[in-house]
Protein backbone atom coordinates (compact mmCIF):
# COMPACT_ATOMS: atom_id res chain seq x y z
CA UNK A 1 0.00 0.00 0.00
CA UNK A 2 1.51 3.59 -0.65
CA UNK A 3 0.68 6.62 0.81
CA UNK A 4 0.57 9.70 -1.40
CA UNK A 5 2.63 12.33 0.15
CA UNK A 6 1.39 15.26 -1.84
CA UNK A 7 -2.09 13.91 -0.68
CA UNK A 8 -1.39 14.03 2.75
CA UNK A 9 0.30 17.31 2.45
CA UNK A 10 -2.58 18.71 0.35
CA UNK A 11 -4.66 17.43 3.51
CA UNK A 12 -2.31 19.38 5.96
CA UNK A 13 -2.25 22.94 3.85
CA UNK A 14 -6.35 22.90 3.38
CA UNK A 15 -6.49 22.17 7.29
CA UNK A 16 -4.37 24.94 7.76
CA UNK A 17 -6.34 27.37 5.21
CA UNK A 18 -9.34 26.37 7.12
CA UNK A 19 -8.23 27.37 10.74
CA UNK A 20 -7.14 29.92 9.39
CA UNK A 21 -9.94 31.41 7.93
CA UNK A 22 -11.61 30.70 11.45
CA UNK A 23 -9.25 32.72 13.10
CA UNK A 24 -9.83 35.29 10.77
CA UNK A 25 -13.77 35.26 10.94
CA UNK A 26 -13.42 35.77 14.33
CA UNK A 27 -15.92 32.28 14.79
CA UNK A 28 -18.46 33.90 12.03
CA UNK A 29 -19.81 31.79 9.33
CA UNK A 30 -17.43 30.86 6.91
CA UNK A 31 -20.57 28.93 5.06
CA UNK A 32 -20.57 30.32 1.46
CA UNK A 33 -24.46 29.48 0.74
CA UNK A 34 -25.23 31.40 4.13
CA UNK A 35 -23.56 34.20 3.56
CA UNK A 36 -25.02 34.98 0.40
CA UNK A 37 -28.96 33.06 1.15
CA UNK A 38 -29.17 33.28 4.48
CA UNK A 39 -30.46 29.77 4.51
CA UNK A 40 -28.15 26.70 6.22
CA UNK A 41 -26.72 24.21 3.63
CA UNK A 42 -27.00 20.76 4.26
CA UNK A 43 -23.20 21.09 6.10
CA UNK A 44 -24.33 24.05 8.16
CA UNK A 45 -23.25 23.24 11.85
CA UNK A 46 -20.62 20.53 11.34
CA UNK A 47 -17.92 22.97 12.59
CA UNK A 48 -20.32 23.44 15.53
CA UNK A 49 -20.16 19.53 15.76
CA UNK A 50 -16.99 19.41 15.60
CA UNK A 51 -16.19 22.23 18.28
CA UNK A 52 -18.62 20.29 20.86
CA UNK A 53 -17.22 16.58 20.35
CA UNK A 54 -13.38 17.91 20.42
CA UNK A 55 -15.20 19.37 24.09
CA UNK A 56 -16.03 15.69 25.06
CA UNK A 57 -19.63 16.79 24.17
CA UNK A 58 -21.31 13.64 22.24
CA UNK A 59 -24.59 14.40 23.13
CA UNK A 60 -24.23 18.55 21.82
CA UNK A 61 -22.04 17.51 18.75
CA UNK A 62 -25.02 14.77 17.43
CA UNK A 63 -27.18 17.88 17.67
CA UNK A 64 -25.22 20.44 16.03
CA UNK A 65 -25.32 17.65 12.61
CA UNK A 66 -24.82 13.70 12.73
CA UNK A 67 -23.49 13.37 9.81
CA UNK A 68 -20.03 14.31 11.73
CA UNK A 69 -19.40 10.93 12.83
CA UNK A 70 -19.17 9.45 8.98
CA UNK A 71 -16.65 12.22 7.96
CA UNK A 72 -13.32 10.04 9.24
CA UNK A 73 -14.69 6.95 7.03
CA UNK A 74 -15.51 8.97 4.20
CA UNK A 75 -11.61 10.56 4.71
CA UNK A 76 -10.77 7.05 4.79
CA UNK A 77 -12.27 5.70 1.99
CA UNK A 78 -11.47 8.90 -0.05
CA UNK A 79 -7.54 8.58 1.36
CA UNK A 80 -6.70 5.33 0.76
CA UNK A 81 -8.92 4.75 -2.11
CA UNK A 82 -6.15 2.70 -4.23
CA UNK A 83 -5.95 0.07 -1.51
CA UNK A 84 -7.47 -3.48 -2.61
CA UNK A 85 -9.73 -3.49 0.52
CA UNK A 86 -11.07 0.04 -0.17
CA UNK A 87 -11.13 0.31 -3.92
CA UNK A 88 -14.77 -1.17 -4.05
CA UNK A 89 -16.18 0.69 -1.55
CA UNK A 90 -14.74 4.10 -3.03
CA UNK A 91 -15.92 2.60 -6.57
CA UNK A 92 -19.83 1.51 -5.51
CA UNK A 93 -21.77 4.44 -7.03
CA UNK A 94 -24.81 3.22 -5.15
CA UNK A 95 -22.72 3.95 -1.73
CA UNK A 96 -22.25 7.04 -3.09
CA UNK A 97 -25.49 7.80 -4.21
CA UNK A 98 -27.11 6.57 -0.82
CA UNK A 99 -24.48 8.61 1.30
CA UNK A 100 -26.13 12.01 -0.34
CA UNK A 101 -29.33 11.04 -0.37
CA UNK A 102 -29.05 10.21 3.35
CA UNK A 103 -27.25 13.95 3.67
CA UNK A 104 -29.87 15.65 1.53
CA UNK A 105 -32.95 13.87 3.11
CA UNK A 106 -31.86 14.64 6.58
CA UNK A 107 -31.05 18.33 5.41
CA UNK A 108 -34.71 18.60 4.08
CA UNK A 109 -36.41 17.14 6.98
CA UNK A 110 -34.30 19.44 9.60
CA UNK A 111 -34.83 22.60 7.65
CA UNK A 112 -39.11 21.73 7.19
CA UNK A 113 -38.58 20.71 10.76
CA UNK A 114 -36.71 23.39 12.13
CA UNK A 115 -36.38 26.68 10.44
CA UNK A 116 -36.31 29.20 10.43
CA UNK A 117 -36.81 29.76 14.06
CA UNK A 118 -35.33 26.37 14.89
CA UNK A 119 -32.05 25.72 16.89
CA UNK A 120 -28.93 26.50 15.35
CA UNK A 121 -28.02 25.94 12.57
CA UNK A 122 -31.38 26.14 11.50
CA UNK A 123 -31.51 29.66 11.32
CA UNK A 124 -32.32 32.53 9.55
CA UNK A 125 -29.38 34.94 8.69
CA UNK A 126 -31.32 38.44 8.85
CA UNK A 127 -27.94 40.27 7.10
CA UNK A 128 -27.14 38.36 3.61
CA UNK A 129 -25.97 39.08 0.58
CA UNK A 130 -29.94 38.63 -1.07
CA UNK A 131 -31.55 40.90 1.53
CA UNK A 132 -28.79 43.60 1.28
CA UNK A 133 -29.48 43.52 -2.36
CA UNK A 134 -33.19 43.82 -2.00
CA UNK A 135 -33.19 46.05 0.72
CA UNK A 136 -30.66 48.60 -1.97
CA UNK A 137 -32.53 48.27 -4.79
CA UNK A 138 -36.21 49.12 -3.09
CA UNK A 139 -34.48 51.94 -2.19
CA UNK A 140 -33.80 52.73 -5.42
CA UNK A 141 -37.49 51.93 -6.56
Amino acid sequence: MKISIRGILLCVIVALLYAGLIYASGGNSLCHVRILTGLPCPGCGLRSAFNALCAGDLYASLKFHPFLLTLPFLAIILLFRAHPKIAPIYANRYLWIAYFVALFGFYIVRLCAFFPNGPYPMVWIHDCIIVRLYEALSLLL
